[in-house]
């Protein structure tokens, strides 16, 4: 008997995640950052899971955070399974980039379309790409401001909905 792409994505985020889909909250917040995970823990008391990605719920402020690892590749296949959930209302990323642009500096934030950049290094200035040193200073500096950032924006989103939301159809 086969099995619907659907029902297959939706088994895979489950394996991946060890957590039932119920759990997962309305507003996602994802990172490849295990400091992240563990510190959205420690703060929203949140029930953790862990198989290939690390993930908490925080039911009382209705976000889950994901941690999918390095690579573009995780990435793209966490947004692709979040898409076959119909509860989730909104994701964001948490990640860090290199500042490429003179007017930035380390511990700016960049906020494209979705995502909140932490500038963590700036790789066209001499001595501008972080050492294992000054990667620390860098969370220790920086983490809780752009965690405190994300929860903003999903709060942000959650009183604004009405006017922010789309709905999406699928052929399934």
């Amino acid at each position: 008997m086969a099995i619907k792409e659907h029902e297959y994505i939706r088994q895979t985020l489950e394996r991946y995640t060890n957590c039932d889909l119920h759990d997962f909250c309305e507003h996602v917040l994802i990172t490849n950052f295990k400091r992240y995970i563990h510190r959205f823990r420690d703060k929203t008391r949140g029930e953790y899971f862990e198989g290939n990605f690390r993930i908490v719920n925080a039911k009382d402020i209705n976000v889950t955070m994901i941690d999918f690892g390095i690579g573009s590749r995780q990435a793209a296949l966490l947004i692709h399974c979040l898409t076959y959930l119909e509860n989730i209302n909104a994701v964001i990323m948490l990640g860090m980039c290199g500042g490429i642009d003179d007017t930035l500096e380390i511990g700016d934030f960049v906020v494209p379309i979705g995502s909140i950049m932490l500038v963590s290094d700036m790789p066209l200035m001499r001595k501008g790409i972080k050492d294992k040193e000054f990667h620390e200073e860098i969370y220790a500096k920086h983490m809780e401001a752009h965690l405190d950032m994300g929860l903003d924006a999903m709060e942000a989103l959650k009183k604004n909905w009405g006017m922010v939301e789309r709905r999406l159809s699928s052929e399934w």
